[in-house]
């Protein structure tokens, strides 16, 4: 009721966009995580494991994330189609670098066999989503524009609320050997 068929045109060419961006950003780290991870029996240096991942995955998503903010006019003209998209491209920019991010904080849950934490956290990102949804689409009529800020907003809010149950127990050291293992799997 409240998009065109247009916005839904520009909304799945964001989603597919977000959706590559999102795997290219990871480099795999997420599943090949585990691997090394489960080889160690050491929980200590599990936790490197984890705080070395989260690191790379900060330095080479968050470069490749600020070269595309830099050019986000011109490529938000070739990813989407239309002139003045810089604004989605950049929110959509964002979001997959969080989602990336995020995607990283549940494989620790899983790692820890944490599954409540797991499921509480994939349940309020989605009423994050539905509630903001509500009031950026049907209350504030944002159109496709308030479905990606959605998407931004509640991404951003869950990782702050998931962050201390997954950093309070990492000690930030970066074992290169480790990062060099999650690499060469992912």
């Amino acid at each position: 009721t409240y998009l065109t068929p247009s916005d839904y045109g520009i909304l799945q060419i964001c989603n597919i966009f977000h959706t590559i961006l999102t795997i290219v950003l990871m480099f795999g780290m997420s599943s090949s995580l585990f691997r090394v991870y489960y080889n160690i029996n050491d929980h200590n240096e599990r936790n490197i494991v984890f705080s070395s991942t989260i690191i790379t995955y900060i330095v080479l998503a968050g470069s490749i994330i600020l070269l595309l903010l830099t050019f986000s006019e011109p490529l938000s003209k070739v990813v989407i189609g239309n002139e003045g998209n810089g604004y989605l491209f950049r929110i959509v920019v964002l979001a997959a670098f969080m989602e990336g991010f995020y995607n990283l904080l549940l494989a620790y849950f899983r790692a820890e066999e944490k599954p409540i934490l797991y499921s509480i956290s994939i349940f309020v990102r989605v009423l994050f989503y539905l509630s903001l949804n509500i009031l950026f689409v049907a209350t504030l009529k944002r159109n496709y524009l308030g479905v990606r800020e959605v998407n931004l907003i509640s991404i951003v809010l869950i990782s702050m609320l998931v962050i201390p149950f997954t950093l309070k127990n990492l000690k930030f050291k970066i074992k290169f050997c480790y990062i060099k293992e999650v690499l060469e799997i992912g």
